[in-house]
């Protein structure tokens, strides 16, 4: 039986199918804290996208610094790094697209805090976007393996361990590993900066808390129709061509409450 409630919600950026441990209960977007705007959370939710997004540029710069001077296995950490951090924003941008709904919140809470599920989200954001990537039925197993090689790789830039023919040290990533892998990073930060560019608007945030619930229902109602996981991911992946974020007007023309 075809899993769009995974699969699908993994392309939607929520960081489902994955791993769950119990959550902490540190303060959340919407939380009323000094300062903060309480009848506004989707504005501290955007707030904590751009920052995931800005420390992921900053990583990725890191690791283009650390690579023009031979330390490609750092480079190559750093990168994973910043595509984790790219995964952190995206998946804080979908709660806004799902009006924080409490469920998809908890899983945030949960799962920003572990390495898996922020590398599947941005390597499935920036699949979605890219023509050149085949969604197939085999798409799925082909994301959790990169995934797998990714977060291998960014820890044997990091530390040395012992290996049945002795100990594996980080000098062995080689440099074109470490280019692949920023040029990887590279790709997934485009997409991001495309889809957080039209959210300058308030008032668009706003309307995208209020109308994202009803939008995501409709996707998913649409994917269940499929018959196949291929068909599925390439229903989803024209249904985000269809309805881009960047083409949307201004909204900053509209009173609040007024439907557009």
């Amino acid at each position: 039986m075809l899993r769009l409630r995974e699969y699908g919600r993994v392309m939607l950026s929520s960081p489902a199918g994955t791993d769950r441990r119990a959550p902490a209960e540190p303060p959340r977007p919407g939380d009323e804290v000094a300062g903060q705007d309480p009848s506004a959370p989707e504005l501290e939710w955007l707030a904590l996208a751009r920052a995931c997004a800005t420390n992921g540029d900053d990583l990725l710069s890191d690791a283009s610094v650390l690579l023009e001077h031979g330390r490609a296995p750092r480079a190559l950490s750093l990168a994973v790094l910043a595509m984790e951090e790219y995964g952190k924003a995206m998946a804080a941008m979908a709660i806004i697209g799902s009006g924080g709904a409490e469920d998809d919140v908890r899983d945030y809470d949960t799962q920003a805090r572990l390495h898996r599920p922020r590398l599947i989200t941005s390597h499935a954001w920036a699949d979605l976007r890219n023509l050149a990537v085949p969604l197939d039925d085999d798409y799925v197993e082909r994301l959790r393996e990169a995934v797998a090689v990714a977060g291998a790789r960014k820890m044997a830039g990091l530390y040395v361990d012992r290996t049945p023919t002795g100990p594996r040290v980080p000098g062995e990533i080689t440099v074109d590993e470490a280019v692949e892998m920023v040029c990887l990073a590279r790709s997934i930060a485009a997409p991001l900066q495309v889809l957080l560019g039209p959210l300058a608007s308030d008032a668009l945030v706003a309307l995208l808390w209020r109308l994202g619930p009803s939008l995501i229902a409709a996707a998913i109602r649409e994917l269940e129709t499929a018959g196949s996981l291929g068909e599925a991911l390439e229903r989803l992946r024209a249904l985000e061509a269809a309805f881009p974020l960047e083409a949307l007007p201004p909204m900053d023309a509209h009173a609040e409450g007024e439907s557009p």
